[in-house]
């Protein structure tokens, strides 16, 4: 039968001092790049949620100079702050983790009664139990107590940016395609859509958005006021188009912005209000639908029974109020 393999005092000293010492290294590494840990967290919160999307190229050029300086400076500051741990402070920490402090008695040496064979011999039992003390030592984990570094909590106010950014955040699935080349000298996207687009209904609705990516061609029903919102990424071939086929009211395209022909910005999100039936469509891609508004009725109000006198001459009116969402 095969024998687990066992190792001496010394063997598992050793080890635990190596293990001490990286604990030493992310302890003091975490306590002096956290900063510039936050900085990344900050700018990937800022990719995810389509910053670059929502506002000017200048302002997203600015955006990435401040941060990319921010990185600079809290790395140099880091830099300048990390002291690089040894292992006689390993030894330290792994040794304070006994009141006897073995690895430290370890060290002495003895004087008096050194020839002597009564007095070599008890202070080999006595090395013998330093070293089974010191053999029973387990490190500790990094203890980097940024909450007096960070005193605001900034850390935890990037890692919570950054959860919501992917969570929630659309810049991951829409950042636009590149392009490269192809073999008519034309640019090509390597993946992803040219176009983006959804409806959201309004808020009182209850109802789901509708992803349009998913329902090319489909007729749409959806309630007056949604909101459709389109991005091109290839505007210079795709553009928007809303004509509207009406039976009663004002006729001409419906308000909000992307009317036909509605030129586009790259990857910039362009609205348009559904209050009346008509076609939506993103010419150049061939897609299209035909959507249906469904006006909002107001909410009914009416009588339930008849008015009764309570307690201390109170009216009471019974009232039953319907609405269709």
């Amino acid at each position: 039968m095969r024998r687990g393999r066992t190792t001496g005092p010394e063997v598992q000293i050793g080890r635990a001092v190596r293990a001490s010492l990286l604990s030493l290294w992310l302890e003091r590494l975490v306590q002096a790049f956290w900063p510039a840990f936050s900085v990344c967290c900050l700018a990937l919160a800022a990719h995810g949620v389509g910053v670059v999307f929502l506002v000017p190229p200048a302002v997203v050029t600015a955006l990435w100079v401040v941060l990319g300086l921010a990185f600079l400076a809290a790395v140099g500051l880091g830099v300048r702050a990390f002291r690089r741990p040894t292992a006689a402070e390993a030894r330290r920490r792994l040794d304070a983790g006994s009141g006897a402090r073995p690895l430290a008695s370890l060290q002495e040496t003895l004087e008096l009664g050194r020839g002597d064979p009564g007095a070599e011999a008890l202070w080999a039992r006595h090395r013998a139990r330093l070293l089974a003390e010191a053999a029973r030592l387990r490190p500790e984990p990094p203890r980097p107590a940024l909450a007096a570094r960070d005193p605001f909590a900034l850390r935890l106010v990037a890692l919570f940016v950054l959860a919501v950014a992917i969570v929630f955040g659309d810049g991951w699935r829409t950042a636009p395609t590149a392009v490269l080349p192809g073999a008519d000298g034309r640019a090509t996207a390597m993946a992803g859509p040219a176009w983006e687009g959804w409806i959201e209904p309004p808020r009182h609705t209850g109802l789901p958005a509708l992803y349009l990516n998913d329902l090319v061609g489909e007729p749409l029903e959806v309630p007056a006021g949604s909101v459709a919102t389109f991005r091109l990424y290839d505007s210079q071939r795709l553009s928007l188009d809303q004509s509207v086929a009406e039976t009663e009211g004002p006729t001409g395209a419906a308000a909000g912005a992307g009317a036909a022909g509605a030129p586009a910005v790259a990857g910039a999100p362009v609205t348009i209000t559904l209050e009346h039936n008509g076609r939506l469509a993103v010419t150049g891609a061939d897609v299209a639908w035909d959507v249906t508004v469904v006006p909002d009725l107001p909410p009914e109000v009416m009588p339930d029974g008849p008015a009764t006198r309570g307690e201390g001459d109170r009216l009471t009116l019974p009232f039953r109020a319907m609405d269709d969402y």
